[in-house]
């Protein structure tokens, strides 16, 4: 059990130091000072102590595995969002050289389609 909650406190850990609102911080400190708190509930009607010992661990796991997803998934969001913002940005960076060096002029009638992106990443399509 106590393998299973330093693995989940891991993964907390790791959502925390992501974390940039304070507010959110404190409360993710919280969840994992009530993880390092739990103990295993004893079923006393069970047949055995190991059953409900199990259980609990299993419990543990789920969250685990929960808390890794959301936060992969958050990752990737994430970087998807950086990647466009990315290429945004070399855009405005692209179109702004060509104005200094004055290569730009403007066309009222556009015959070419801007693509957001590198040349790279434009012929790999």
């Amino acid at each position: 059990m106590q393998l299973t909650k330093a693995s989940l406190v891991e993964s907390l850990l790791e959502a925390y130091e992501h974390t940039c609102d304070p507010l959110e911080s404190v409360r993710l400190l919280q969840v994992i000072v009530d993880t390092m708190a739990v103990r295993p509930r004893v079923n006393l009607e069970a047949t055995y102590f190991r059953d409900s010992y199990s259980e609990e661990i299993a419990v543990i796991r789920e969250r685990l595995l929960l808390y890794k997803e959301v936060l992969e998934v958050q990752t990737r969001t994430e970087r998807a969002q950086n990647l466009e913002a990315r290429k945004f940005q070399e855009l405005k960076l692209r179109k702004l050289t060509d104005f200094v060096e004055g290569t730009w002029k403007y066309d009222h009638a556009p015959t070419k389609v801007e693509r957001i992106g590198t040349k790279e990443e434009q012929e790999r399509g």
